[in-house]
């Protein structure tokens, strides 16, 4: 049997993108913008480790609607580098907030919270890790992402904007 043209086009779309791995990988970045009280914007963007136990998440929540989504964004003072086994009690946290913007398109999935030094109690902390979680308390849930290179700390006024994104497949085949 013959493939067409279009199939045989995807096909090595895949191949190309793919190369000889059996699935494509989940990827993860965490977007971080501090503003001063000054007015100075620092922007970074840093790719994130997604964790085994996320993963384990998200595969249940093809066969099990009960399962709770990943909404929420925790900042913690962890300075050690994350990997595929880290758990949500090893980012040294001291905030979580419930994403203020929840969107997925293009198999990416988005969330964006942002804390204020004084009112959030964040003032001279060595902020260092961003995570993504899927529980609203402090000390609970299941971590899907985790970066550690926030390496900031928060005057009185001065704001820290997360955007964790997870891309779980890609279109660019």
């Amino acid at each position: 049997m013959n493939q067409n043209i279009s199939d045989r086009e995807i096909l090595e779309g895949f191949k190309r993108n793919v190369g000889n791995r059996s699935c494509i990988a989940l990827k993860g970045r965490m977007r971080m913008t501090i503003t001063r009280a000054d007015g100075t914007i620092e922007e970074r963007v840093t790719e994130n480790i997604v964790v085994k136990d996320g993963l384990n998440h998200v595969a249940l929540m093809v066969i099990d609607d009960a399962q709770s989504t990943f909404k929420y964004l925790a900042i913690g003072t962890q300075t050690a580098q994350h990997s595929l086994g880290s758990v949500q009690g090893g980012i040294g946290e001291v905030g979580r907030k419930l994403g203020s913007l929840l969107a997925g398109s293009n198999e990416v999935a988005v969330i964006v919270a942002t804390w204020a030094g004084q009112v959030d109690g964040l003032t001279s902390l060595d902020l260092r890790t961003g995570a993504m979680l899927n529980h609203a308390s402090s000390g609970s849930g299941i971590l899907l992402n985790a970066v550690n290179s926030v390496a900031t700390i928060l005057a009185d006024s001065d704001f820290l904007k997360l955007q964790a994104e997870v891309q779980i497949g890609s279109h660019a085949l």
